[in-house]
C-alpha cells in the first residue's frame, strides 16, 4: 500500500559513450561506470578516467575488490586495476571472448563466461578455483525424488479431465527477433548458489537457466520453456531467480523460479497489445528485495523506459515509470542503459536508483556524431499517502475530513479507500481513479501505447484550526502524471481533485475524459468520490514567475528547461498548509514553490481557473556548482530535501546535510521576492534580515527522512480548545531507526535565535510515527506501539531540556517488556503499550476514532484500538454528555461500566435522567447497574 515517493534526484554528464556496465563499491560509496573504451571511476574526489591500452580492446565492465584496487574485464582478458597509480597486475588471458562475468556478493568469487561454453569461478586474485561445461548432461543435484505417488497418467486432474495426462508436445518457437543470445549470471545474495541464463542449441535454441553452488556443482535446470527472454536476477531474501518469457501476441511477463528450478509464480509486465514494441534489457531488485526494477528498450520509434513494482499480497503494482526519449535528450539517439541500486540502502523505505544512459547526438557545425553520457540518480522513500486532519473541536465530528483516506499509485490508478469506515484489505480497495492521455495533445513523432503514470499523490496531513474551514467537507488532492507524449513539457500533469464520500453512481469521468472514477467494492454511500477535477497547468505558473528576479530566471533556465520530466519528476514533497494552500520542492531541492487553489473548491471541470502560484525560496547559489552527485552530502553543496509546517504558520525546510531552517510563512508571502537560504557561514547575524526572515536553525545529527511537528499541552489547564504550550520538531531517520526533537522557539516575527538547536536523540528503535491531536503514536522494532500522551506539566514545559528528557522517558520500554534482554510477561498490562507483530508499520490513524491501522510485512491489514486512545475518546464523551455514544464504545472494549460514575461523579449525578433518557437499550442499562460497586 505504499508508494515510492521520489525524495530527490540528481544527474551528471559523464564523457564516456556505449555505457556497458555500472556498479557502486559498498565501503567508499564510488559508483564506477564501463564504457566500451573507458572507465569514469566517479569520486568525493572527482572522476578517475582509466583508457584501454589499445583500439582492439573492449572493456565489459568493472568490479570494485578493495578499493583503489578494481577488477576489470575485456573481451580477452581479465585483471586488476589499481586506480590511483594505475597499474594493472594479476592479468588472465582468456582463449576465447568474454560472454558473462559476475563477482560474488562477498567479493571472494568471480564466474566468468566465454564463448566456448565454459564456466570459469576464479578467486579475487584470479585464481582458477574450477571450470566446467555449460552444456553438460543432466538435471543436477536436486533432481525431484519420486515418492510412490504413481504416475501422471494415473493421477486425477480435477476439471481439467483425463486429456491433461497426456504430454503435450512443445513446439519450438523462434525467439531471434527478440533475443540477442546473451550470456547472464546471477548471485543469489548469500554468494551460495549462482545462476546462469543461456540460449541451449541442444534444445532447438530455446533459452534455458541453470543454478550452481559456489564450487561449480550443478544444482538443477529449468524445463524446456518457450520464449524465455534476457534479464536475469536472484531475489534477495525471498530467493527467487527471476526472468522475463514473451508470449507472443498475449503479452511479456515477468517469472519466479525457485533454487531448484521449479516454476514459481508470474505476473504481467505489459500487454499483448504493446508487447511486440518493446524487450527486456535488464531486470534489478533493491538491496532488500521489495523493489523490481524491469528496464526495457523499444522499437519503431517507441521509447526506452524504467519501471518500478512493489509486491503486496502476492499482487505487483506499477510505482513509478520513467520513459526515457530521445526528445527528453534534445533528439540525441539512445545506445545503451545501464542500471544499478545503491546496497548501502539496507532499510525497506529507502533506495536509491542509479542510471547511465549513452546517447549519440550530432553536434551543430559539422554535424559530427557527439557521443555522451547522462548519469542519473533517483533516491525514493516507500511511504504511505493518508489524511489526518486534526482540528480544535473536543470531539470531531466531521468525518468526511478524518475518513482515514488512503491513496495507492499503480500504474495509471490510484486506489482510494476510506479506513474510518470499513478497513478493505489490499490489493482490493474501494474506488480507483484512472488517468488517460488526451489525444489532442499527443506528439506523432513518439508511438507509446502506454497510459499516462500516475508518479505522485498527495493528500493533507494538517493542523485545521476550525472545521468550518473544511470546504463543505471534501478532501483535497494534488496527483501528478507522466507520459512519453508530454516530453517536452517542464512539469508533469496536474490534477487538483475534491473527494467526498458517498455516491450512487459506478462510474463517472471528469476533466474531458482524462480522469475516470470507478467503485469497487465497500457500500457506496461511504465509499470516497470526486466531485470536481481541475487540471492545473503547472508550466504557465511557474516557468516564469517572481517577476523580474533574473538569477531566479537563470536557475529556471538551467535546472528546469534543461532536465525533462520523464527522465526525472520535478516537484516533490507536497506539503499543506491549509486545505488550498500547498508548499513543494522543485528543480531537485533548489526551489521552495508555493501553490493557492481556493478557488478551485467552487468549479467543477475546468483548467486552472485562477490558482495562484510562486516561488518562495531557493537553495544557496553554490548549491547549484556541484560537481558528482556525492557531494550533495557536503554542507556547503546542500540542498532542499525534506519540508512539513507547523501549527503556528511556520515551515521547516530540511536540507540534505541535516539542517532545518525555519521561516514564517506569512513574512516569506508578503514579500515577492523569491528569498536565498544562506549557508552558516554566509551571513552575519548583523545583516540577516536584509536577505530573508529566517527564524532560527535546527540541527539534526543526520538527514531525517520524515519530518513532524507536534504541539505540547499542558496537563493542569488542558482543554480541546487552548493553544498549545510547546511545539516539538522530531525528525525521523529510517535506515537508523533514530528519532531525534528539537524545542522550537517562539514565532517572534523578525527575531533570530543566534545559536543552533541541537536536537536531541530520544529513540533509537522507532520504525513509523504518527501525530494526533493529543498523542504521538510510534512504533518500535520490539514490536511495540507506543501512545505518548502530549500533556506535559508547566515546569517541563519552560525548560526544553526537561521536556525532551521527559519525552524520552515516556518513550523508553518499561525493562520487564524489552524482548532484546528477555520474554515478556505474559500477563503484562500497560493502558500506553499495545504489542504488535514483528515489521508491523502504521499506515493511519483516525482522529475522529481510536483505531489505528497498521500493516504487517507480508501485506495483510491489522485495525487495532490502543487503550490509551479509547480512555482519552472516552473521557471526551461524558465531558460532552454523550453517554450513549460513551456506552457503546464501552460495551466494544470491556470497559467496565463503573467507569460512567467514577469518571466525574458530580457530573454524571446531575445528569442521571439524561443518561436513562439517552440509552435505549434495558440491557445496557442492566450491564452499567451491575457493574457498580
Amino acid at each position: 500500500m505504499r508508494n515510492l515517493n521520489l525524495s530527490s534526484c540528481g544527474s551528471l554528464w559523464l564523457e564516456g559513450h556505449n555505457v556497458r556496465h555500472i556498479s557502486l563499491d559498498d565501503c567508499s560509496n564510488n559508483i564506477t561506470v564501463s564504457f566500451e573504451k573507458s572507465i569514469e571511476l566517479i569520486s568525493s574526489m572527482g572522476v578517475n578516467t582509466y583508457h584501454a591500452q589499445s583500439t582492439q580492446q573492449e572493456i565489459h565492465s568493472c568490479f570494485a575488490i578493495s578499493p583503489p584496487v578494481y577488477l576489470v574485464a575485456s573481451s580477452s582478458e581479465i585483471f586488476l586495476w589499481h586506480s590511483l597509480n594505475h597499474q594493472i597486475y594479476e592479468k588472465l588471458d582468456l582463449k576465447t571472448e568474454l560472454k558473462a562475468i559476475s563477482i560474488s556478493p562477498d567479493l571472494s568469487k568471480t564466474v566468468v563466461v566465454t564463448g566456448d561454453g565454459f564456466i570459469h569461478i576464479l578467486s579475487s586474485t584470479l585464481e582458477t578455483i574450477s571450470n566446467f561445461s555449460l552444456y553438460e548432461e543432466g538435471f543436477g543435484s536436486a533432481l525431484p525424488v519420486s515418492l510412490g505417488w504413481g504416475k501422471k497418467e494415473t493421477q486425477f486432474h480435477g476439471s481439467e479431465g483425463k486429456e491433461a495426462a497426456l504430454a503435450k508436445p512443445i513446439l519450438p518457437v523462434s525467439n531471434t527477433q527478440y533475443d540477442d543470445g546473451r550470456f547472464e549470471i546471477a548471485w543469489r545474495d548469500d554468494g551460495l548458489y549462482f545462476a546462469v541464463s543461456w540460449i541451449d542449441p541442444l534444445t532447438e535454441n530455446r533459452r534455458r537457466i541453470r543454478v550452481y553452488n559456489d564450487t561449480g556443482e550443478l544444482f538443477s535446470t529449468t524445463e524446456i520453456t518457450n520464449m524465455i527472454s534476457p534479464g536475469l536476477c536472484w531475489r534477495p531474501r525471498v530467493q527467487l531467480i527471476t526472468t522475463a518469457q514473451r508470449r507472443e501476441g498475449c503479452g511479456l511477463d515477468i517469472i519466479f523460479f525457485e533454487s531448484n528450478s521449479q516454476r514459481h509464480g508470474e505476473f504481467e509486465l505489459i500487454n499483448g497489445e504493446s508487447e511486440k514494441f518493446y524487450q527486456v534489457e535488464s531486470i534489478l531488485f533493491s538491496p532488500t528485495g521489495s523493489i523490481l526494477a524491469v528496464l526495457c528498450s523499444g522499437t519503431q520509434n517507441h521509447p526506452w523506459f524504467i519501471r518500478l513494482l512493489t509486491c503486496c499480497n502476492y499482487q505487483w503494482s506499477i510505482k513509478q515509470h520513467f520513459c526515457i526519449t530521445d526528445n527528453s535528450l534534445n533528439d540525441s539517439q539512445i545506445s545503451n542503459i545501464s542500471l544499478t541500486w545503491d546496497y548501502h540502502a539496507y532499510s525497506t523505505d529507502l533506495s536509491t536508483l542509479y542510471c547511465a544512459i549513452s546517447i549519440n547526438g550530432l553536434l551543430p557545425n559539422n554535424n559530427q556524431v557527439n557521443s555522451k553520457t547522462l548519469l542519473q540518480c533517483w533516491k525514493m522513500n516507500n511511504m504511505y499517502n493518508s489524511s489526518c486532519i486534526l482540528t480544535n473541536s473536543s470531539v470531531n465530528t466531521v468525518k468526511s475530513i478524518n475518513s482515514g483516506l488512503v491513496a495507492v499509485i499503480n500504474g495509471n490508478t490510484v486506489e482510494m479507500s476510506c479506513f474510518a469506515y470499513s478497513v478493505i484489505p489490499p490489493p482490493m480497495f474501494a474506488t480507483r481513479l484512472v488517468f488517460y492521455s488526451n489525444s489532442a495533445n499527443q506528439s506523432n513523432k513518439i508511438q507509446c501505447n502506454f497510459t499516462p503514470f500516475v508518479s505522485s499523490v498527495s493528500i493533507p496531513s494538517l493542523w485545521l484550526g476550525n472545521e468550518s474551514h473544511s470546504f463543505n467537507n471534501v478532501m483535497p488532492m494534488l496527483i501528478q502524471s507522466v507520459d512519453c507524449q508530454s516530453s517536452k513539457n517542464i512539469f508533469p500533469n496536474t490534477y487538483f481533485i475534491t473527494v467526498t464520500n458517498g455516491t450512487s453512481l459506478e462510474k463517472e469521468s471528469f476533466c474531458n475524459d482524462e480522469v475516470y472514477s470507478e467503485w469497487h467494492n465497500g457500500a457506496k454511500n461511504i465509499a470516497p468520490w470526486p466531485r470536481s477535477v481541475a487540471k492545473i497547468d503547472m508550466d504557465k505558473l511557474f516557468s516564469e514567475c517572481n517577476g523580474n528576479d533574473e538569477s531566479l530566471k537563470s536557475l529556471i533556465l538551467t535546472e528546469l528547461k534543461q532536465k525533462n520530466t520523464c527522465l526525472f519528476s520535478p516537484l516533490s514533497c507536497f506539503t499543506w498548509l491549509s486545505l488550498y494552500e500547498v508548499l513543494f520542492i522543485g528543480a531537485d531541492g533548489l526551489l521552495l514553490g508555493y501553490l493557492n487553489m481556493k478557488s478551485l473548491y467552487a468549479g467543477d471541470d475546468h483548467s486552472n481557473g485562477s490558482v495562484n502560484g510562486r516561488w518562495l525560496l531557493r537553495a544557496s547559489s553554490s548549491a547549484q556548482e556541484f560537481k558528482t552527485l556525492m557531494e550533495r552530502n557536503n554542507s556547503k553543496f546542500a540542498r532542499m530535501t525534506t519540508i512539513c509546517c507547523t501549527i503556528d504558520g511556520r515551515v521547516c525546510v530540511q536540507m540534505s546535510n541535516g539542517t532545518v531552517y525555519i521561516y514564517p510563512v506569512q513574512d516569506i508571502l508578503n514579500n515577492n521576492y523569491c528569498h536565498e537560504i544562506l549557508q552558516i557561514n554566509e551571513f552575519t547575524i548583523d545583516n540577516l534580515h536584509s536577505y530573508n526572515p529566517l527564524n532560527c536553525i535546527i540541527q539534526f545529527p543526520s538527514y531525517c527522512d520524515q519530518l513532524l511537528c507536534i504541539p505540547i499541552y499542558n496537563e493542569y489547564n488542558y482543554n480541546p480548545i487552548q493553544s498549545y504550550s510547546a511545539l516539538i520538531l522530531l525528525g525521523f531517520n529510517k535506515s537508523t531507526h533514530c528519532l531525534y526533537a528539537a524545542v522550537l522557539p517562539k514565532n517572534n516575527t523578525g527575531h533570530f535565535q543566534q545559536n543552533n538547536i541541537i536536537a536531541l536523540n530520544i529513540t533509537n528503535s522507532c520504525s513509523s510515527l504518527i501525530g494526533l491531536s493529543e498523542f504521538l503514536i510510534v512504533t518500535n522494532v520490539n514490536k511495540l506501539l507506543i501512545c505518548v500522551s502530549l500533556l506535559f506539566n508547566s515546569s517541563q514545559i519552560n525548560d526544553p531540556n526537561s521536556l525532551l528528557k521527559e519525552l524520552l522517558s515516556r518513550l523508553n520500554i518499561p525493562s520487564e517488556l524489552d524482548t532484546s534482554t528477555r520474554k515478556p510477561p505474559r500477563n503484562w498490562y500497560n493502558d500506553n503499550l499495545h504489542p504488535i507483530e514483528s515489521g508491523a508499520i502504521i499506515v493511519t490513524a483516525t482522529p475522529s476514532d481510536t483505531k489505528v491501522i497498521l500493516q504487517m510485512p507480508r501485506g495483510n491489514l491489522e485495525e487495532i484500538h490502543p487503550r490509551a486512545l479509547v480512555l482519552a475518546h472516552l473521557s471526551k464523551l461524558l465531558n460532552n454528555k454523550q453517554y450513549e455514544q460513551a456506552v457503546q464504545m464501552m460495551r466494544r472494549h470491556r470497559i467496565n461500566f463503573n467507569l460512567l460514575h467514577d469518571y466525574n461523579p458530580n457530573l454524571f449525578l446531575s445528569n442521571i435522567k439524561q443518561f436513562l433518557q439517552s440509552i435505549d437499550d434495558p440491557d445496557l442499562i442492566t450491564l452499567f447497574i451491575s457493574d457498580l460497586v
